[in-house]
């Protein structure tokens, strides 16, 4: 029910070290990418880069609470505030390119240090987000306003058990946009999840039905079932302590489809990532390879493609 990625109320009992699945009293973290190249057939570590897939360029700082306070890339450069209680009251994002404009949120807590209010301010441009809670602080409500004006509203429904059965989105205050079921078992954990939405072109009809393990682990998922010929199969493996070790997407339905699978070390770092066709096309199998200092944090990664080198990340991190 929050628009913005950073958790807003610091007292959970996580924090972004750990959010970040990070060990130790972290101060600031720097990461910086390199390319490959070849030369006189020996591989060196080539000239800077800003970003590669998923990784980029960045340069963090956390207070000794575990809680971002700056970070910096390529593309702007981001401050946290935090009040008297720790909790983040305002952000603020600066873009490098001057053409686009500075961006913020505020944020507002109750007595229960539950978050009542966050103002996006953009250039001149105002939203307002407004959350209602129920009698046992829960949020149930979320309203968006542009001066005086509805533009979204979001509403969730609980069951005796405290489980969110119901989590719609409406277009000002009450035009459906997309529509949430769910069902769970005894264990509360979901069985399924029925989604409606209304498009402008169509009203999509959908659902995710979910299979567990004995440890209540999630080991397959019909994501996007429309029936049993339409939908993506998602498998997941786990090790002798709980930990996801492997993660596979099937699509279903499809004459050509490709299969993505990515495994995980037991710190949770991807260390394989392969798409392979169901034809008689090549995969593409991307490897990644860690070294990590005494806190267990990883400082260096070493991406290949098809058994090629193509990019180096190197994290320098200090702690308190």
């Amino acid at each position: 029910m929050c628009s913005c990625s950073k958790s807003t109320n610091t007292l959970n009992g996580n924090n972004d070290v750990s959010d970040y699945g990070l060990n130790g009293q972290i101060k600031s973290i720097e990461t910086n990418l390199y390319n490959f190249d070849v030369v006189n057939d020996s591989i060196i570590i080539g000239q800077g880069m800003n970003h590669f897939d998923f990784d980029r360029y960045s340069f963090m700082e956390f207070n000794k609470d575990g809680f971002l306070t700056f970070e910096k890339t390529y593309e702007s450069e981001l401050n946290y505030y935090f009040d008297s209680s720790k909790r983040l009251s305002k952000q603020t994002e600066k873009y490098n390119n001057e053409d686009s404009p500075s961006v913020s949120y505020e944020y507002t807590y109750n007595q229960k240090d539950s978050l009542t209010k966050t103002i996006y301010k953009n250039d001149g441009f105002e939203r307002r987000m407004v959350f209602e809670r129920d009698e046992n602080n829960r949020g149930i409500k979320r309203t968006d306003y542009v001066s005086d004006t509805i533009q979204m509203t979001f509403k969730v429904d609980y069951d005796k058990s405290g489980n969110i059965i119901k989590e719609n989105t409406y277009l000002k205050k009450s035009k459906p946009s997309k529509l949430i079921s769910r069902t769970f078992n005894e264990q509360n954990l979901i069985l399924t999840e029925n989604i409606t939405e209304f498009r402008s072109y169509d009203t999509l009809n959908y659902k995710n039905i979910y299979l567990y393990n004995d440890d209540s682990k999630v080991i397959k998922i019909k994501n996007n079932f429309i029936d049993e010929t339409d939908y993506t199969e998602v498998v997941k493996e786990y090790d002798n302590d709980g930990k996801l070790i492997e993660e596979q997407w099937i699509p279903k339905g499809s004459s050509y489809f490709v299969v993505t699978t990515q495994k995980f070390d037991k710190y949770g770092n991807t260390i394989e990532f392969s798409r392979t066709p169901n034809d008689d096309s090549e995969s593409d199998v991307w490897i990644s390879k860690y070294k990590f200092d005494e806190k267990e944090n990883w400082i260096e990664k070493q991406k290949f493609k098809n058994d090629i080198p193509v990019v180096l990340v190197k994290r320098k991190i200090e702690y308190y």
